[in-house]
């Protein structure tokens, strides 16, 4: 067991068809660990239902980071402009940034 005290889980929502974008992200942060759910269906304040049936086509996919302090506010930062974005508008980014108390590694 290891104590992160300074580390944060980022977890982020978005739609799968900016899944490189979003990986991209990530590499240009040099995060090199995370875990993705390929696919994923909801009902978010943004954007269309995906729930991947015939009335609300489409899914979306979901990632998971824990990264030191200084990387969180960065991605959370570019997230944010990814989400303010004209493409993010209609593609649809959510993220959530918790503490990290305790992780087994």
């Amino acid at each position: 067991m290891v104590c992160l005290h300074t580390m944060k889980l980022i977890t982020i929502y978005f739609n799968i068809s900016i899944s490189e974008e979003i990986i991209e992200l990530l590499e240009s942060l040099h995060v090199k660990c995370y875990t993705q759910f390929p696919r994923v269906v909801g009902v978010g304040t943004a954007t269309k239902p995906k729930l991947d049936n015939h009335t609300w086509p489409g899914a979306n996919s979901a990632l998971q980071t824990v990264v030191e302090d200084s990387i969180a506010v960065k991605l959370m930062d570019k997230l944010q402009e990814m989400r303010d974005s004209e493409h993010g508008k209609h593609s649809g980014v959510f993220a959530i940034q918790s503490p990290v108390e305790r992780a087994l590694r």
